[in-house]
């Protein structure tokens, strides 16, 4: 153990990386009285199953036991007088937490679950448990910070309405999919339900505060604000699902327009475009003077025109967007920081303002659009842009050079197409008269074959039997011919023996006419 000492007491601030099994931490190092297990203390040890601190310990700090992966059980003995915030948060395989009954200050109940002594401050859930189902016992006023975060078998909860606060991260990264929430609860903190898997969820009427990225990368598709929600944190319904956010008429801070689309109460702030809304097209209100931090992250819009009283784009807010233009009035004052970043497609910004009022907006996001055209001075009523272009082959690049009267031009390379619509063709076999071909492989941007379709030669007519007929496909071959081998009676069998031994010997194949004596 590593330790320092203050006021003559122990303070264990590390340990060795091999300890393992079960532990039972001294109550003395040093001849020191160990008081304080201090934070991220034991944070990682991977192979420890079991701990029994000892009686000496008053205080347990932030994260002391955190990502213990093997950590199963602990105990927690009568003079622990603090447990911070995550001091077990992480631990994979914790299945229960047991508090010395005479313990003034935590307790658990029968799932092995941590509270303060009164149970009215839930402090800790097991992470390991195979329980699908937990109801919070009534009484409780408040879940604590991290409380059940990363509980991965935990499906279903229950929150009784004395429940008052629902502490910052306390279901993240959970395997939530049902959860009921009375009234009764005023405050959902940060990043409060992060990452689980809720796709459906009631805002009880009584909350009043929903924390920074409370609801972020859950499966939710549609929200309901209540009237009588006065915080809306950033990023707080950020989810690729999220369709639609719709707030309660007499909400006296936010509202929400037809689409779905949240504002501030006065429309002045645009807060979230929901990320997976089915628009084409998006008109944003004359009354908006702010784009909120990530207001359209991940949207799929690809032309937006911001309206004359917009000022500021917070950061983030257009972050991975589909945008391939954005029109801006020469109102806009400050350009926040990753405004535009991952938007691949951004290639034009139509600015109604001169290229000096541009340079003078503050721009924390210029690396970024340095690369994209700017056309100053714009007018919609005039066409900007004329396009010369060379056309991909399935061998050669192609490019397109937009020019605009402004001045701005850029390049666009169009890839290769690389046979990319060639399609197999079958073998045609040859008959007496027509040649055949072998299977190939068409393209019908190279217009040609690029594979196989080598010729077969046609047969031509065979008339073994002098009849007039080819043996073959039954044409009429000796039609007006006068030669002695087409005809019958004594003469014809004399020439059909000669013609034996012309094939024996490879001589004299065709008729006169044409057609073929073997």
């Amino acid at each position: 153990y590593t330790y320092t000492v203050t006021d003559e007491k122990a303070i264990i601030i590390d340990v060795d990386e091999s300890i393992s099994g079960d532990v039972v931490i001294p109550d003395t190092l040093g001849g020191y009285e160990v008081a304080v297990i201090g934070p991220h203390a034991f944070h990682n040890i991977k192979n420890i199953t079991s701990v029994i601190i000892p009686d000496s310990v008053i205080s347990i700090k932030n994260s002391a036991f955190s990502g213990c992966d093997g950590l199963k059980e602990i105990y927690i003995p009568e003079n622990v007088k603090l447990i911070e915030s995550g001091a077990f948060s992480f631990c994979k395989k914790m299945q229960k937490i047991t508090v010395d009954s005479a313990n003034e200050n935590y307790r658990n109940d029968e799932f092995g679950v941590l509270f303060d002594k009164n149970m009215t401050e839930m402090i800790q859930y097991p992470i390991g448990s195979e329980n699908s189902e937990y109801s919070i016992p009534y009484g409780v006023e408040k879940i604590g910070s991290a409380v059940f975060l990363g509980a991965v078998n935990l499906t279903d909860v229950v929150i009784p309405d004395t429940v008052e606060i629902v502490g910052s991260s306390a279901f993240s990264q959970t395997k939530l999919t049902t959860l009921v929430m009375q009234e009764g609860v005023t405050e959902i903190g940060d990043s409060a339900f992060y990452a689980s898997e809720i796709s459906e969820f009631v805002i009880p009427d009584s909350v009043k505060s929903i924390g920074y990225n409370a609801f972020l990368g859950t499966n939710l598709s549609e929200i309901f604000i209540p009237e009588n929600v006065e915080y809306i944190g950033q990023g707080a319904f950020f989810t690729d699902d999220i369709e639609r956010i719709e707030v309660d008429k007499n909400n006296g801070h936010y509202s929400s327009d037809e689409k779905g689309v949240l504002f501030d109460k006065n429309k002045t702030k645009l807060i979230q475009y929901p990320s997976n809304i089915n628009l084409s097209e998006y008109t944003i209100p004359d009354s908006v003077v702010k784009i909120g931090y990530q207001a359209f992250s991940g949207c799929c819009l690809t032309s937006i025109s911001l309206p004359e009283k917009v000022s500021d784009i917070e950061g983030f807010a257009f972050e991975g967007s589909e945008l391939t233009e954005v029109i801006m009035d020469k109102n806009i004052k400050y350009i926040g920081e990753m405004a535009f970043v991952s938007c691949y497609d951004l290639k034009n910004i139509y600015y109604r303002g001169s290229e000096s009022q541009w340079n003078e907006i503050e721009d924390e996001s210029k690396y970024i659009l340095e690369e994209v055209a700017k056309h100053y001075n714009y007018n919609p009523d005039i066409p900007h842009y004329f396009n010369i272009s060379s056309t991909a082959t399935c061998t050669e690049d192609g490019l397109t050079v937009h020019t605009c009267w402004c001045g701005a031009k850029y390049t666009e390379f169009l890839p290769m197409l690389n046979h990319k619509n060639a399609y197999a063709t079958s073998e045609q076999k040859a008959n007496c008269v027509e040649d055949g071909y072998t299977e190939g492989v068409f393209c019908p941007d190279c217009k040609k074959y690029i594979n196989g379709h080598s010729t077969i030669p046609a047969k031509g007519h065979t008339d073994n039997n002098a009849d007039g007929y080819c043996d073959n496909c039954g044409a009429e071959t000796a039609k007006d011919c006068s030669c002695n081998c087409h005809k019958g009676g004594f003469m014809g069998f004399i020439w059909k023996i000669l013609r034996f031994f012309q094939k024996l010997f490879k001589t004299n194949q065709y008729c006169a006419c044409g057609v073929a004596h073997y």
